[in-house]
């Protein structure tokens, strides 16, 4: 499931992702943030509640990624869920998003 929040203007808007990231759901993920990927906004992409990710849902991920950056726009993931954390270091891709929450503030403790 994919969900969207409004937030206050000159905050980020919120996107919780649930289950499965894979090709149906990163499909919808990218059609549905894509719009809001404009220049100078925030948008965090709230990944903890994510069990299962697999390659088409990080390329959403890294697409989201590329489109933020030519935009002018700042796209975070939020807590990646440790399944979604360890795609993104297998893949070698985990230092091309910027990554905030709990579980980052957590990782760099340590």
């Amino acid at each position: 499931m994919i969900t969207i929040s409004s937030t206050k203007p000159g905050t980020p808007q919120r996107v919780r992702v649930t289950g499965d990231l894979d090709l149906p759901r990163g499909d919808d993920l990218e059609l549905r943030v894509r719009p809001m990927l404009v220049p100078g906004a925030q948008v965090a992409i709230d990944l903890r509640d994510v069990e299962f990710a697999d390659s088409s849902g990080i390329g959403a991920l890294l697409v989201l990624n590329q489109v933020a950056e030519e935009e002018g726009a700042t796209l975070v993931l939020l807590d990646p869920s440790p399944h979604v954390r360890s795609v993104l270091e297998l893949t070698g891709t985990i230092a091309l998003f910027s990554i905030a929450g709990a579980t980052s503030a957590q990782r760099r403790a340590s």
